[in-house]
């Protein structure tokens, strides 16, 4: 019997690149033989690494970890492309209020685009 330590990120803290595919060899054995814990350590490695393909395989192999990581990937993601597009709003917004010859906003017009990007109402 194999005494092996399937902490979360347990395998992240040993020194050589040939412990960590040890620990992952033993872990797809492991996972292969049905472990939860071991496909779940699987999906943090993989996490770690960023690896994707990988992270999509343990979810096709059934590993809700893997699904919960591809999300919070997922998320975030959209998280960063939603900021970008209202900066990018905001940025045009601003340049078409100074842009009309009127001058730069006063502190009511900047309140109010302020609301229309963040949904928080300053007056």
């Amino acid at each position: 019997m194999v005494a092996f330590d399937l902490a979360p990120r347990a395998g992240l803290q040993h020194g050589s690149a040939a412990d960590t595919a040890l620990d992952r060899n033993t872990l797809r054995a492991l996972a292969d033989e049905g472990n939860e814990q071991a496909l779940d350590r699987l999906a943090d490695l993989a996490d770690a690494r960023g690896d994707m393909e990988e992270l999509n395989e343990l979810l096709d192999e059934g590993s809700e970890r893997a699904g919960r990581l591809l999300t919070r990937r997922a998320v975030a993601a959209r998280a960063v492309l939603l900021r970008r597009e209202q900066t990018r709003e905001m940025q045009r917004a601003l340049v078409g209020f100074v842009g009309n010859g009127v001058g730069p906003p006063d502190r009511g017009g900047l309140a109010a685009l302020f609301g229309r990007f963040t949904g928080i109402r300053l007056c």
